[in-house]
């Protein structure tokens, strides 16, 4: 009778063991895929609040003057973490520093301002004159500021 018991005790610790295993290697498994879906949708919800800030909480008149101003005083060119995190950020003025842009694509007609980055990138693009340059697209703001997003989506205000 005490071997019967004893293997089922065996039998029943084995078991548990096993089953802890599998659980383990399991959640091992799925934790890249629940991870990777969590820290999506954490930006997700960071981009949207970014381009509901751009869209509906900027000063649109004061965005286009400062661009333009940048657009006489800079020199053209494709600014990159020189500009957006760097000494060169100093020289942009303050409503451009306030978006904290990813990159910045100026010329003496357009200035463009690109945030977002690996898969979605959305921005501003501010033209010097009231009317659209070649190849500008997306929502206008004001005349020569227009919002633009890869998807071609613009959220709503709420």
């Amino acid at each position: 009778m005490r071997a019967v018991y004893a293997d089922t005790r065996i039998k029943r610790w084995t078991i548990g063991i096993a089953t802890a295993l599998l659980f383990i290697v399991m959640a091992l498994w799925l934790a890249p895929f629940v991870g990777g879906f969590i820290m999506v949708s954490s930006a997700k919800r960071d981009i949207e609040a970014n381009e509901r800030k751009i869209l509906y909480h900027t000063d649109h008149t004061a965005l286009l003057a400062a661009c333009r101003q940048a657009m006489k005083t800079l020199p053209p060119g494709d600014y990159g973490d020189d500009v957006v995190g760097g000494k060169e950020q100093r020289r942009l003025p303050e409503p451009i520093r306030q978006l904290k842009a990813n990159y910045i694509v100026l010329d003496r007609d357009s200035f463009h301002i690109e945030m977002g980055g690996g898969f979605y990138h959305y921005g501003l693009e501010a033209t010097s004159q009231d009317t659209p340059s070649p190849g500008t697209s997306g929502k206008q703001l004001i005349p020569g500021l227009y919002y633009y997003a890869e998807d071609g989506r613009v959220p709503s205000p709420d």
